[in-house]
């Protein structure tokens, strides 16, 4: 069967209109991959945390460690999810705080300045050694493991160095529930100077998106 010359030119045109819409479809979908890979990063940060426990003037010096999933910023603010742990490595002269945290963190982007706010909740303990410690409440009972739930305001500031690599400077406020205190709750204050370090959004090779 052959085809007449109108015919022929009305299937070529076809194939082209396919070939066309084949060939935008799949550059958009490579384009917005890229785009969603860009739109978040992974940072982690550490460093040494001085901690007033809350029981007197007693301190403690531990390390605080943890990692950001950092979302792409609105104009100058951005939103991050933190999750962060500090270990006791000197408990001082009474008691050893410990926890592990988890909530958001919203950051300002301001040149090589980035002050921040964030709100956590998680788990602490805090641990009194084998002397233990008088429950004020219960003068017979003595204490010296309590684990409870923590809750945790504070903020700080990020200098970026590089595209990378940051200072951190971090105030927090704890609010250790546990039933040693005749409140059920002592609140510790936590400063910790440290390092961030922010790994480059990958970026998946891609024929149509160069």
């Amino acid at each position: 069967m052959m085809l007449l010359p109108r015919s022929r030119s009305m299937m070529a045109a076809a194939l082209l209109f396919v070939f066309a819409a084949r060939f935008s479809a799949v550059k958009a979908h490579a384009q917005a991959e890229v785009t969603a890979a860009r739109a978040i990063s992974f940072t982690l940060f550490a460093g040494a945390t001085g901690t007033r426990t809350g029981f007197g003037n007693t301190r403690n010096l531990s390390v605080t460690a943890g990692c950001d999933l950092d979302f792409q910023p609105a104009n100058r603010l951005a939103f991050s999810l933190e999750l962060r742990g500090t270990y006791p490595v000197d408990r001082g002269s009474l008691v050893a705080q410990k926890n592990i945290l988890i909530g958001p963190r919203v950051r300002y982007q301001y040149r090589r300045f980035e002050p921040y706010a964030n709100v956590l909740v998680g788990r602490g303990s805090l641990d009194f050694g084998p002397d233990g410690y008088l429950d004020p409440n219960h003068r017979l009972t003595y204490y010296t493991i309590t684990d409870g739930n923590v809750f945790v305001g504070g903020g700080g500031l990020r200098y970026r160095m590089s595209d990378e690599w940051r200072v951190v400077v971090d105030l927090q406020e704890q609010r250790y529930a546990t039933p040693v205190a005749a409140s059920g709750h002592v609140m510790a204050t936590a400063g910790t100077i440290g390092l961030a370090y922010t790994f480059p959004p990958r970026k998946r090779a891609c024929f149509f998106c160069r």
